[in-house]
């Protein structure tokens, strides 16, 4: 139980963190906006219960109106809405969306019909200034109603975007919209809304007592911990209020908020006309949470992290490397990878995320702990290397991000078997595949007649070891959570070096005890 109170006193304080943060960014807000949250807030400190994905599809499927809350900042959030949509068991339905104005109506329309195409759909909203958020958190939701011919539905008001205390007008709005669409029949409609208002009686003012109304809140920081508390914030995914309302738990509180300060940080910098917000400082955070969990002593002083927004180290890492390392790197730049460069103290993000920061700060800690200065780079010769990093990265971004899922074999299976599969895709799968054999043989002292597979893109090499590393990642992060491993254990397999020639025996003399750990992970298809 000691662990357990360690583990969350650091993560109280990750959250305090960047929560602070946030507010040092808010500045001062609107009335409305604070008494929204504030009636948020108290809402939910109710009682609750432990639920199940069954249970709430189960209400899903009966219910006439969803109001999915979300998170706008937050892609998790907007694939959750995606996941529900996806797996309603209903013939048809409907969608209401806050981030698309009444007035644009006619463009939705013409969007979902084929008539405008992405770009010049973005432009006649005016998507960036009028929502702001990434598209490319909603876009997939708008394509999936595009393909499935579903309607969605604007509800926000362009008059009132603009101030702060609209948030009443804006849900009366809403709510007369949701009211009317009601009254044309009897399709239920999944309404995409700002988390906040699902405490707003005004908004809730559409609902008659015979409508059937379920709300499903999202990641509510409070309960979060009171789950870690009883150690159990990794296997719940859903929790009830009553028959009515349901929360879904699918990130850390410190994740959801990390999300939003980045969206501020990055609407400020663009407000006044600056670079990128520096990296840097997140990742460093990571590397101090990381290093405290794994009782290592470590910080970001070596460390510069650039982003795909600023190219200007490969000016340097062009002039100190040989043609065949700057492939290496080129590819994972190609492949959006994150990577440490040990020799030259340059990270990379290759995406925007708290998973890729994460997994940034926990290679750098690698590196540095055995004080390493080069990364293998020849492929194939360097692989199970390669595999192994990924694998440590993946486990570093576990600690920050627990709720992270990752592909199984049965998936890669799956993705190998499906039509329409970029043959590209396909091999990278299909030598997953492979080395998994490949190194159950090993582990059972069986011989391996088939020594290599031929293979035509490097970045097949790339994409394989992300998989295969994931789930050693996530082996380990389960395992040591468990408390089937110990720290000391887990110290040991990181003072492992990849540098040297013999590390190839090293990595399958590990997987056998990595192999062994209880595989009770879920995949990415499980998750809510």
């Amino acid at each position: 139980m000691a662990r357990v109170a360690e583990w969350v006193n650091i993560k109280r304080e990750l959250y305090q963190h960047v929560y602070n943060q946030v507010q040092s960014r808010w500045g001062r807000v609107g009335n409305q906006i604070h008494v929204y949250r504030k009636n948020y807030e108290k809402e939910n400190l109710r009682p609750w219960n432990l639920s199940s994905r069954e249970e709430l599809f189960g209400k899903i499927n009966k219910a006439q109106v969803i109001v999915l809350g979300d998170f706008h900042s937050l892609h998790q959030s907007q694939r959750s809405h995606l996941r529900i949509l996806k797996n309603v068991k209903r013939k048809s339905f409907k969608i209401a969306v806050e981030c698309i104005c009444i007035q644009h109506q006619k463009y939705l329309d013409q969007f979902l019909s084929g008539e405008l195409g992405t770009k010049d759909f973005l432009k006649k909203v005016n998507w960036k200034k009028n929502w702001g958020f990434p598209w490319e958190h909603y876009e997939e939701i708008f394509l999936f109603a595009k393909q499935k011919k579903i309607k969605i539905i604007a509800l926000n008001d362009l008059k009132l975007m603009s101030f702060k205390d609209s948030l009443i007008k804006r849900d009366k709005i809403s709510a007369k919209i949701i009211k009317q669409e009601l009254s044309k029949g009897s399709e239920p409609i999944f309404i995409i809304y700002g988390e906040s208002h699902l405490t707003s009686k005004t908004f809730f003012e559409f609902a008659s007592k015979k409508t059937e109304v379920l709300k499903i809140f999202q990641n509510i920081d409070d309960i979060y911990f009171q789950l870690m508390d009883q150690n159990k914030e990794v296997e719940v995914d859903v929790i009830s209020f009553n028959a009515h309302e349901f929360c879904l738990m699918n990130v850390p509180p410190w994740v959801k908020w990390q999300s939003y300060l980045m969206y501020l940080e990055k609407k400020y910098d663009s407000e006044i006309e600056s670079d990128d917000p520096d990296y840097t400082d997140y990742v460093d955070q990571y590397i101090k949470v990381i290093s405290k969990e794994l009782r290592i002593e470590s910080n970001s002083k070596n460390l510069s992290v650039y982003t795909s927004n600023d190219f200007s180290f490969l000016k340097k890492i062009k002039s100190t490397m040989t043609e065949q390392e700057l492939e290496f790197y080129e590819i994972l730049i190609e492949e959006e990878r994150s990577f440490y460069i040990p020799k030259l103290g340059i990270g990379y993000l290759g995406r925007l995320t708290i998973n890729h920061a994460s997994a940034l700060a926990m290679q750098y800690i690698y590196f540095e702990f055995l004080k390493l200065k080069k990364m293998p780079f020849l492929l194939p010769e360097n692989f199970v290397s390669l595999i192994w990093i990924e694998g440590i990265g993946y486990f570093g971004s576990k600690i920050i991000n627990p709720k992270r899922k990752t592909e199984t074999i049965k998936d890669i299976k799956k993705k190998v078997m499906q039509f329409g599969a970029k043959d590209s895709d396909k091999e990278a799968l299909k030598l997953a595949l492979f080395q998994k054999t490949k190194e159950l043989l090993k582990m059972t002292g069986r011989s391996f007649s088939k020594a290599k597979m031929p293979v035509l893109r490097k970045a097949s090499y790339i994409q394989c070891a992300n998989l295969l590393g994931s789930m050693i990642g996530e082996k380990l992060y389960k395992g040591y959570r468990a408390n089937y491993i110990s720290l000391e254990f887990l110290l040991s397999l990181l003072k492992k070096r990849i540098d040297l020639n013999s590390f190839d025996s090293v990595y399958y003399e590990m997987l056998e005890d990595i192999e062994n750990l209880p595989d009770s992970f879920k995949s990415k298809s499980d998750k809510l």
